[in-house]
């Protein structure tokens, strides 16, 4: 709270916000320009922002003393259960299915894909799941697999010599998804069964109005039922990969043998055969997304900035002259984590997050009642203008803890933070870099004149157009020498920059 407020000061009454239209309020606004949307009302209203979505209140935080509030300093307070199926299913359900009778549905739609998981629980019962997850996807574990990332991204790469144009979005998802089904139950899903399941599952997303109406029509072409039968031909196969390994009672070092090594279904710590399942199911899912997303967004920022693609080739080349990557190099490479950091920062995978007071709460001069929703957003966090200095500019250097600039913490919150944190932080940050990497020493990314690239806000931050690239050897390419911190002529990496400083009112008020 500012210290300089009354703890009763504005008591009962909400921070100000835009008008809103009669029975949709600030839906149609919202829906137009989800991203340009939450930009403009930082920079109208400040530090807090009240909208309605219907006849739903929902508070919008932009402060990081706000962040750190809600999800490290009282995250008991604050419920992620209720938000679950607007987060999942985004592409304006991100706000409209805050609506607490709207969420519900959607938090059905969304467990007849994840099911119980760390993405949907809270309580004992996520608590649990987390201690268990925590060890098979801690650290120490995660990087026994970097020979496993490096190679099937160099067999990724020779396919790629061509030259041909392709949509690199899609490409990585591909290695992406070949990578996370390994780690998490040791199958290679390229061209299996399993593998083009699972791509067609990701392709059938549960639409706006399937799930704001509960729309559970199974009659022959219908989406759900499409997406039913998918997952029904998903879970055998899934089924039989668990039953096969709890038979085989061994460790071959994937996700799957911690969960397994839960114990028995008689003892109280066990995971049952469900709860096996919708844990694999919950982190393929939001495993792979993000981290394809980071990727691409990378590479696009690098393919524009040829000057900061210069210095990482060259150090690339210097730390591992030509051999493949290790875990061991990577404190070496400096300059890449610069680069990876500067990219989730302008485009974070996870561009929002939300919760719901439990309790009634004092925030900054206000007083909220239980049950208020709040909605904070990465995208407009790692956007502050009195934090970042140039913050719609991609400057790597910025994190050189030499020379750069000194982040709050909750102003930088790419994995969330608090108790919720991403636990798949370390295998991310791994498969990220060595992916990078391994491309990198062989391929250089040109973009495709003409392709439109825009970022499309659903759950996570995808190009809503894919990402059109043809790749060159990267022996035609001099690098630039590596000298510390450097100026590579930075670019404008925001798209609503522009539409910002020049675009016409949007009735804020």
């Amino acid at each position: 709270m500012d210290p300089s407020r009354s703890p009763h000061e504005n008591k009962h009454v909400l921070p100000p916000g835009p008008r809103g239209m009669p029975l949709l309020g600030n839906l149609v606004r919202f829906r137009r320009d989800q991203l340009g949307f939450l930009l403009r009302l930082q920079r109208t209203y400040g530090r807090m922002a009240t909208i309605l979505i219907g006849k739903t209140t929902v508070v919008l935080l932009f402060r990081p003393e706000h962040v750190r509030y809600v999800l490290t300093d009282n995250p008991r307070n604050f419920t992620n259960r209720e938000v679950a199926g607007g987060l999942i299913f985004g592409n304006l359900l991100v706000l409209s299915l805050l609506a607490r009778s709207l969420t519900e549905k959607a938090t059905r739609g969304l467990h007849d894909f994840v099911g119980d998981g760390l993405l949907t629980t809270d309580g004992e019962f996520h608590d649990r799941h987390r201690r268990l997850l925590q060890g098979a996807l801690a650290r120490r574990r995660v990087e026994q697999h970097a020979g496993l990332i490096v190679r099937y991204t160099q067999e990724a790469v020779e396919r790629w010599r061509g030259g041909t144009e392709m949509d690199l979005a899609h490409e990585m998802q591909a290695v992406i998804l070949r990578i996370t089904a390994k780690i998490l139950f040791d199958q290679d899903v390229r061209d299996s069964a399993l593998g083009s399941i699972i791509d067609a599952v990701l392709a059938q997303p549960v639409g706006l109005f399937e799930g704001l109406l509960n729309l559970r029509v199974a009659l022959p072409f219908t989406p759900y039922r499409r997406r039913m039968a998918l997952l029904r031909q998903a879970d055998a196969v899934i089924y039989a990969v668990i039953d096969r390994r709890r038979a085989e009672n061994r460790d071959v070092g994937d996700v799957l043998s911690i969960l397994l090594q839960s114990g028995t279904e008689t003892t109280v710590d066990a995971l049952t055969r469900r709860e096996v399942r919708d844990e694999l199911v919950s982190l393929l899912a939001a495993g792979h997304e993000t981290t394809t997303n980071t990727l691409a967004w990378t590479f696009y920022l690098l393919a524009r900035n040829p000057a900061v693609l210069g210095h990482l080739i060259s150090e690339i080349q210097q730390v591992l002259g030509g051999r493949d990557p290790r875990v061991s190099d990577m404190v070496n490479l400096r300059y890449l984590d610069w680069v990876v950091k500067e990219s989730m920062r302008l485009y974070p995978s996870a561009w929002t997050q939300g919760r719901q007071a439990i309790a009634a709460f004092d925030l900054d001069g206000y007083h909220f009642p239980a049950g208020t929703f709040l909605m904070f957003s990465q995208w407009v966090l790692h956007r502050l203008p009195d934090v970042w200095g140039d913050p719609d500019v991609f400057r790597p250097e910025r994190w050189d803890p030499a020379h750069g600039e000194k982040a709050q913490r909750w102003a930088y919150f790419p994995f969330g933070d608090g108790p919720r944190s991403c636990l798949g932080m370390p295998l991310a940050n791994l498969e990220v870099r060595l992916v990078l990497v391994t491309i990198l020493q062989r391929l250089i990314p040109i973009l495709v004149p003409g392709h439109p690239v825009e970022p499309f806000p659903l759950i996570t931050l995808r190009p809503k157009h894919g990402l059109w690239i043809r790749f060159k050897p990267a022996s035609t390419v001099v690098p630039a020498p590596v000298t510390g911190a450097s100026d590579p002529s930075p670019i404008s990496a925001c798209p609503y920059q522009e539409r910002l400083t020049t675009g016409r009112e949007m009735g804020f008020g």
